[in-house]
């Protein structure tokens, strides 16, 4: 499991579907349907499902994204606490 497949999933279940989600990340929504599988086999769990025209995520799913987001936001927070921290040290002499 990567950080990029976890970032794919968040961004095909918050847009709806592989193209919107493709359009956002700048990368072809083949390439999102393919790692959401690799995603998948990895994991032996179905983690969304075409409802309609939307994709939608399955029990898995939703259980792997409460993750991944807290994982998003979790990376976020290191990255915005080490820009104060070189902030700091381009203060000091």
């Amino acid at each position: 499991m990567e950080f990029r497949q976890l970032n794919m999933l968040l961004a095909v279940v918050e847009c709806g579907g592989y193209s919107k989600a493709g359009e956002r990340l700048r990368i072809s929504h083949s390439a999102i349907h393919r790692q959401i599988r690799l995603l998948e086999e990895e994991l032996g769990e179905r983690l969304v499902a075409r409802v309609g025209n939307q994709v939608r995520p399955t029990k898995g799913g939703v259980l792997l994204l409460e993750h991944a987001r807290r994982i998003h936001q979790l990376l976020q927070q290191a990255q915005r606490q080490l820009g104060e921290l070189k902030q700091l040290q381009a203060g000091e002499l």
